[in-house]
């Protein structure tokens, strides 16, 4: 039973004595009981909050008899596979008929355009998050060292790893092979590392 309730989760044992008798210790680190379910702990077929499906009839199973598979089988199994049934066959007619009736009106244009539009969304994001290009270079303004870096970042955060995205699209469009672009990139930051302008 803490097996199953902790999942991942680590099972402890421990013992003690005294005089008197051994004390065997076993706890999970599960969810536990709710406070409202601890004062029916020993009452027969009672279901506390975090009680499982699964443990659908148990009880009766548990005292050997056979109505607690039955009522298993009636309350969960048969419910879930004719569930599964019914759901899959209508699903199956509804998601052609809405095929049939999106391709006569020219519904899937329009879901493409959107779908489109949202990967544009994530890859703007992904550029945002994912490539990372910084320069070094600073130079000397009024006495005061001033980094590149801060003024792009004051601009236009991220403008550099915008426009070497775009410069790699640019090469793409030319017809210039995915390889030469991965290999001029690996070029170019061994290069800026190298004179330290990145």
């Amino acid at each position: 039973n803490c097996m199953e309730h902790s999942r991942g989760k680590t099972v402890h044992c421990s013992y003690a004595q005294n005089p008197l008798y051994t004390e065997i210790l076993i706890w999970d680190e599960g969810e536990g009981f709710a406070k409202e379910d601890i004062p029916h702990l020993f009452e027969r077929f009672y279901r506390g909050q975090n009680a499982g499906e699964g443990g659908i009839g148990i009880g009766l199973a548990q005292q050997g008899n056979i109505l607690g598979a039955v009522i298993y089988f009636l309350l969960y199994t048969s419910i879930h596979f004719i569930t599964k049934i019914i759901a899959g066959k209508y699903g199956y007619k509804l998601g052609t008929s809405f095929l049939e009736n999106a391709s006569e009106n020219h519904m899937m244009e329009k879901l493409s355009y959107g779908a489109s539009i949202l990967g544009m969304t994530v890859i703007g994001a992904m550029i945002a998050t994912m490539v990372s290009l910084q320069t070094t270079l600073s130079f000397t303004l009024s006495g005061t060292e001033t980094t590149l870096q801060s003024i792009f970042d004051q601009i236009f955060p991220g403008l550099l790893p915008l426009a070497a995205t775009f410069l790699c699209v640019w090469l793409y469009k030319k017809n210039v092979k995915t390889i030469y672009i991965i290999l001029g990139i690996f070029a170019l930051c061994i290069l800026g590392c190298a004179v330290g302008i990145l």
